[in-house]
């Protein structure tokens, strides 16, 4: 079978890393432990794709079309519930458009809907959660 998501402990990480039935291993998390994943994985020669780190800000000028950059950054920091190495973590906003940016921004937001999945009205996903 297909694991998904597998959210636990470092040591399980490296024990289920062992097992004969994993041939790829896909990490999104810290730099530190994806080191430290990859020399798991190496031991055993299968693939591995890591995700890593990521403090993606980004910066909206005095001069940007301010609706379209609410929009864009709002996807960019919500897109796959958030749980993405790039996304957007931080905004900066110059202060002639920030009232302007923040007021789309919000509007953007509380539109979302968070529910199950398979609901054609939910437009935000789970979050996985180590519990």
């Amino acid at each position: 079978g297909l694991v998904q998501a597998l959210p636990c402990s470092n040591e399980a990480v490296h024990a289920a890393i062992e097992l004969p039935q994993v041939g790829l291993v896909s990490f999104t998390g810290s730099v530190k432990a994806g080191h430290a994943v990859h020399a798991s994985a190496s031991r055993r020669f299968i693939d591995t794709t890591l995700e890593l780190g990521g403090k993606d800000g980004a910066y909206v000028a005095a001069d940007a079309d301010v609706a379209a950059a609410a929009a864009s950054l709002v996807d960019g920091a919500f897109y796959n519930a958030g749980q993405s190495c790039c996304a957007i973590e931080r905004v900066y906003v110059h202060e002639t458009v920030h009232e302007e940016f923040v007021a789309r921004a919000l509007e953007l937001v509380r539109a979302y809907r968070l529910g199950d999945p398979r609901d054609g009205a939910t437009s935000l996903g789970p979050l996985a959660l180590p519990s």
